[in-house]
């Protein structure tokens, strides 16, 4: 025992004359214990974190986005040597934005930046950034994104292919569209109310993309779908009412229009649609009815103006006609459709000064408006002002070469003008040309009912341009 105490006290000594083995001795002993302690504490707040977390998107579901942002915001200040927990509350405080008023896009790109530079693998982060692109109507980056996600994130990928198949949809890319949305709609969630959502999505926005492509069977039996699940959903029925409008077949577009009245009989959209579907059937005193019952619902509706006065055309009571487009070009004076349409009501009643005035309005608004360009070229003629006619029908012809209708009004333009030599080098085109260009003179200032594409379907276009 005295030998061990007389060792113990040389060892003392000898550490006490060397204060740097003194401090190699505590670093070796007090390091193990430093860094567990630091383990423990990172494991701690990490769990609390994760915790603040779901609480803040819990709250976030129940609509309380101020206060799930607060509690993202302290998860980010207590976590910011932990960058996955960081990334998950950078994406958190970017979806709260989504919740206000007015959607700040800038800021939700901003925040899942960051979520993106402390974990590029994070999935959500993709998929929040690109609805953001999408927002600000950047399809390319927001394509993108959702590309990104659907390499990442296994668990969202039914929703990143629902979404960027909407992008390709909106970009006019319907084949991408509906091959994206077929992939989706193979998926399966474990969320299966969720999934009948998501379902319903996919199909509806299928049924535009095959619309657009021209396959309105197909169109029609995804609506169809979308009418099982609810029948009386009357977007989907308003939708099929459109798809077979453009198929031609009148009687069963009424029939879904007369549906949705019944059980919504101010639903503005299907009074008007049916009217439509009255007056491309020939029935003008029940396309009458309905524009004048929306009109009694909305004074100021131009969709119900213009078309009423369409059918005031084709019963051939101009006058009353010009009130219904003068009405409309009130509202708004910049109406392109009220504009021609009034002036080609001018027009018909040989007001060729009045039609001209709406004409040039018209070009000023739109100056590649053809038939404007056309109309007013024959007003002048029938003024006798041939050099101005000729002027109209030479812009046309810089823009559509192949219009020989048009070469045939200006070749005569140029026979009255006295300008034979170049009449006759139109009459050599008109010759060479294959069409027989005496019929378009008689068409010049028919009905002209353009197919107007609205957004995604749920409205008809109206019959626009007399």
């Amino acid at each position: 025992m005295g030998y061990i105490l007389a060792k113990v006290k040389e060892v003392c000594e000898f550490v006490n004359k060397n204060p740097l083995i003194t401090g190699i001795i505590c670093t070796i002993i007090t390091s193990p214990i430093v860094m567990l302690i630091n383990v423990w504490i990172n494991k701690h707040w990490s769990k609390k974190g994760q915790k603040k977390l779901i609480a803040a998107k819990k709250l976030l579901e129940k609509g309380y986005a101020d206060r799930a942002k607060n509690i993202f915001s302290l998860v980010l200040m207590e976590n910011k040597d932990d960058k996955t927990l960081s990334s998950k509350a950078h994406v958190g405080k970017a979806e709260t934005y989504f919740y206000s008023n007015n959607i700040d896009s800038i800021r939700i790109i901003d925040e899942t930046t960051m979520a993106l530079s402390e974990n590029a693998e994070n999935g959500d982060a993709y998929i929040i950034r690109g609805k953001a692109y999408s927002l600000k109507g950047d399809q390319e980056k927001a394509i993108k994104d959702f590309s990104e996600a659907l390499e990442r994130c296994t668990e969202h990928k039914k929703e990143s292919l629902l979404y960027r198949g909407v992008e390709y949809l909106f970009q006019g890319n319907n084949v991408y569209a509906i091959n994206d949305f077929n992939q989706a709609l193979k998926q399966k969630m474990k969320d299966k109310t969720k999934n009948v959502k998501i379902n319903s999505d996919l199909i509806f926005y299928r049924s535009n993309a095959y619309l657009r492509t021209g396959e309105y069977d197909s169109a029609i039996a995804d609506i169809n779908q979308l009418l099982k699940i609810n029948p009386k959903d009357i977007i989907a029925l308003n939708n099929r009412a459109v798809v077979y409008y453009i198929k031609g077949d009148y009687d069963s577009a009424i029939t879904d229009f007369s549906q949705i009245l019944k059980m919504k009989p101010d639903y503005m959209q299907a009074i008007i649609n049916r009217g439509v579907a009255y007056y491309s059937k020939g029935e003008l005193n029940n396309a009458f009815a309905e524009y004048a019952q929306a009109l009694e619902i909305r004074p100021d509706d131009i969709d119900a103006l213009i078309n009423r006065g369409n059918v005031n055309y084709r019963k051939g009571d101009y006058s009353q006609a010009i009130k219904d487009f003068s009405k409309a070009i009130e509202i708004n004076p910049e109406s392109v459709d009220a504009l021609y349409n009034r002036g080609t009501m001018y027009y018909c009643k040989e007001d060729y000064n009045s039609a001209i005035a709406d004409y040039d309005q018209l070009l000023k608004i739109k100056q590649d408006h053809i038939y404007a360009l056309q109309n007013r070229g024959s007003a002048y003629f029938n003024k006798g002002e041939y050099g101005r006619a000729i002027m109209d029908y030479s812009r046309i012809l810089e823009m559509k070469p192949d219009k020989i209708d048009i070469l045939y009004l200006r070749w005569n333009a140029y026979q009255n003008n006295g300008d034979y030599d170049l009449a006759n080098a139109d009459y050599k085109h008109l010759t060479e040309s294959e069409l027989d260009y005496r019929k378009p003179i008689l068409k010049n200032l028919k009905m002209w009912i353009k197919r107007k594409a609205r957004t995604v379907i749920h409205t008809l276009p109206k019959q626009n341009s007399t």
